[in-house]
């Protein structure tokens, strides 16, 4: 491919918002004609990968200007890669399409979560050096989930009715046999606060009635956060933003699957790659579906301002990895016993860090209880047994007498 620019993306991939005008995310340069922080050419390559030494079979990526338009209606623009599947580009395009729409989203550059938890919890987090991610079914919101795929349900039912998707239907069909069957897999989840770990309401639902602790953890250490099959992101109150963001999901995803009508794919080993028939990708189609609706919650529950860690298990995924599934623990509470997944068995495939990594805390907040002074010297000391030195501990703000 003679006379296309060459741009060298670089290995650091970017996760944030690199241009605001366009809401554009990651190290692409900017899709918008006449952006700034564009380029005018529509095609480039990008030859990060291209060698690495004198042996090195390195690869070239190509990417042409895509115009698309929105579901309202407007002009929008994106990289697509003319190597690979649009379909895997879509969960940006959907993170950026939600992002110009008004949706949250965690601020991954600059953010600390909260768990709120007994001084028990504290001790079996630091000890194990993990966090637990238990099964959704056992969570306090009786329509985990469930709530969701009503949701998807009834927009489906209107998507379908619209001419613009008519040649579409073996991809409704899919679909709509997921919202009817229902959850097909493991998914477990640790829940977090974007509060400023200092909340009445969550000292008296999870902090042991204020006697407890809230654990800050640093978002921006993405090497902890970025496990195989798992997502982090704030949950979703609000029934017309969860909607918005379903009916992006559906749109974006029947939009890019007639991109790659056009191309000539190969992979990196030079054999062609043909695209995608629907009941090829049902698997896919659900776990991106799923990785919407478990951010979704009914409204009564907005006082915990949540953000989730969640992991979904795709067997799928997992079998080709050679894994046959993800070990199961169990904890009692009160006369349940609990199945939960621990942070350290979570998948990391090629993304081994070598030694042991601590927890990517920052800060511990003590609830508004007795003997405060007493209780911070005993973190301290069993923080610091565990390596974990000058972490931030302050007491709560919060007039709250723990009787």
């Amino acid at each position: 491919m003679k006379n296309i620019r060459e741009i060298n993306i670089g290995f650091n991939h970017n996760f944030q918002v690199t241009c605001e005008e366009h809401k554009h995310i990651g190290n692409l340069p900017c899709p918008w004609e006449n952006c700034k922080k564009g380029i005018p050419e529509n095609e480039f390559l990008d030859i990060t990968h291209k060698g690495f030494g004198e042996n090195a079979q390195g690869f070239t990526t190509h990417y042409k200007r895509r115009k698309w338009t929105s579901l309202d209606g407007y002009e929008r623009f994106t990289w697509d890669s003319q190597n690979t599947p649009a379909i895997y580009r879509a969960d940006t395009i959907l993170r950026e399409e939600n992002l110009r729409t008004g949706t949250q989203e965690v601020d991954y550059s600059n953010h600390t979560i909260y768990h709120y938890t007994s001084m028990q919890g504290l001790h079996g987090i630091i000890n194990s050096n993990s966090l637990w991610l238990t099964d959704f079914q056992y969570m306090n919101d009786s329509q985990e989930i469930s709530h969701g795929i009503k949701l998807a349900k009834s927009i489906l039912a209107k998507l379908e009715d619209s001419k613009r998707y008519t040649d579409k239907k073996n991809y409704f069909k899919i679909w709509k046999n997921f919202v009817e069957t229902g959850i097909d897999r493991r998914i477990c989840i640790s829940c977090f606060s974007i509060d400023n770990g200092d909340s009445l309401s969550q000292w008296r639902g999870y902090g042991n009635m204020g006697g407890g602790i809230s654990i800050g953890f640093k978002v921006s250490d993405w090497k902890f956060w970025n496990k195989d099959l798992t997502t982090l992101n704030n949950v979703i109150y609000d029934i017309e933003e969860q909607q918005k963001i379903l009916s992006n999901f559906f749109h974006i995803y029947l939009t890019v699957l007639d991109w790659d009508k056009d191309k000539n794919m190969t992979n990196i080993n030079g054999k062609k790659i043909k695209p995608h028939k629907p009941e090829e990708l049902k698997s896919y189609f659900i776990s991106q579906i799923y990785k919407q609706i478990i951010n979704f919650k009914h409204p009564s529950f907005s006082d915990e301002m949540e953000a989730r860690w969640v992991f979904q298990e795709d067997k799928g995924f997992l079998k080709d990895m050679g894994i046959k599934s993800l070990k199961k623990n169990f904890r009692t509470i009160a006369n349940k016993l609990i199945p939960y997944i621990s942070s350290n068995d979570l998948p990391n495939i090629g993304r081994e860090i070598n030694g042991t990594t601590k927890l990517p805390i920052s800060e511990i907040v003590v609830g508004p209880q007795k003997d405060s002074d007493l209780v911070i010297n005993g973190i301290k000391e069993f923080l610091e047994e565990y390596g974990y030195s000058n972490i931030k501990i302050r007491k709560s703000s919060i007039p709250f007498r723990v009787h």
